[in-house]
């Protein structure tokens, strides 16, 4: 049997988009189109052709081409494509934008009560399979849900810590402080 394995990378197609603000964690989305490799071999009788595509980072689909000649010259070509996703190599939870309300108003000086909620998205995970771990500091109850009620004292600014957790140990924090007796949103 005859046999060539040919290996190589190339690029077929690259897409990306961001922000060009250079803000530090900005949206950048890429999608790279590859041709991994390819194997042929040859006997007697019988060629077949492997081709394996990454079509994003995570996704590769692998298509198999035989083409039989038996002993009594009859052909015959059967093709076949798998597609498969690693959803291990996959992205970590982004922290899309927080949001504060003062509920049932608010007087300076006086507990009330703060509605935080997190718009969070993660690209393998559900948000009900992520952890949410957080406090607003002189605060008192945790941010530990994508929406959850603290108590204020409303006081002076409450610096707040919130981070993310997917069940593969990606993360993403956000920091943002939330001022006496006003809405807001971060970032």
């Amino acid at each position: 049997m005859r046999r060539t394995i040919t290996s190589f990378i190339s690029i077929l197609a690259l897409t990306a988009c961001g922000d060009d603000g250079g803000d530090e964690g900005a949206d950048t989305a890429a999608t790279l189109t590859t041709t991994v490799g390819t194997e042929t071999g040859t006997d007697d009788s019988t060629t077949m052709t492997t081709t394996m595509t990454s079509t994003t980072m995570t996704s590769t689909t692998m298509t198999t081409t035989v083409a039989d000649t038996g002993s009594e010259g009859e052909t015959g070509t059967e093709t076949g494509t798998e597609t498969g996703t690693d959803t291990e190599a996959g992205g970590a939870p982004m922290i899309d934008m927080v949001t504060w309300t003062q509920v049932d108003g608010c007087m300076p000086g006086t507990g009330s009560d703060v509605t935080i909620t997190i718009a969070v998205t993660d690209p393998d995970n559900d948000v009900s399979e992520l952890t949410f771990e957080g406090m607003a500091t002189g605060c008192t109850g945790p941010i530990d849900m994508a929406e959850v009620t603290v108590l204020c004292p409303q006081a002076a600014p409450y610096n707040t810590t919130i981070t993310v957790t997917d069940p593969d140990g990606g993360s993403d924090m956000i920091e943002f402080t939330i001022d006496v007796c006003e809405d807001g949103s971060a970032p």
